[in-house]
């Protein structure tokens, strides 16, 4: 092509010029830092985890599953447990500690809940039929007349 490429790969010039290969080199590592600087901003650390803390496991949407981290596996990798007695191996980052305590009993060995217990229905509370259903708006609902029924 007879151009001068323009790349941040390295090459041997014919030259061989050694200023010339400080210069990508300095180049490489000013983009490394400046890299490293930006990601840095915003970047935190995550909390350590033991053994029997309670979790909660990355879903697709949200933190769906809770679990109890048995070990950690290697680093910033845990097997968990979760409720239905599924081990798992997650990444740390898929993990989010929560207050919940979850701990067994030595005398009994029944496990009990503390802290901020949260509950899952899976249907909402039921209504009566007598009941009347709360609108935002106080004006009397007026149906269309082409959905009631003529007689």
């Amino acid at each position: 092509m007879h151009r001068k490429l323009r790349t941040t790969l390295p090459h041997i010039s014919k030259e061989n010029d050694n200023a010339h290969d400080n210069k990508l080199t300095d180049k490489r590592m000013k983009l490394k830092h400046r890299q490293k600087g930006n990601y840095d901003k915003t970047a935190r650390r995550l909390e350590p985890l033991q053994e029997r803390d309670v979790v909660r496991i990355a879903g697709p949407d949200f933190w769906d599953k809770k679990a109890t981290v048995l070990s950690e596996v290697g680093p910033r990798s845990f097997a968990v447990q979760t409720e239905n007695g599924q081990v798992l191996r997650r990444n740390r980052r898929s993990l989010l500690k929560t207050q919940d305590v979850k701990h067994q009993d030595t005398e009994t060995g029944t496990e009990q809940r503390g802290a901020n217990p949260v509950e899952h229905h899976s249907e909402p509370p039921s209504t009566s039929p007598m009941s009347e259903i709360l609108r935002r708006s106080t004006r009397p609902k007026k149906p269309t007349e082409r959905l009631i029924e003529q007689v």
